[in-house]
């Protein structure tokens, strides 16, 4: 499923899928801006401490 929520081109994950047809999200294809609630937002990173 991540693979169709993708863009092929500018790499942002989506909570939907993306047209075959276009291969890329709109905003990479003609311009129009994402929805900031479209986008899917990774994780931060994890914070490794040593132990003592």
């Amino acid at each position: 499923m991540a693979a169709r929520q993708t863009c092929g081109q500018c790499r942002k994950r989506f909570y939907i899928c993306l047209s075959k047809k276009l291969d890329c999200c709109l905003e990479c294809f003609d311009g129009t801006p994402a929805d900031p609630s479209s986008l899917m937002t990774l994780p931060a990173p994890a914070v490794h401490r040593p132990t003592a």
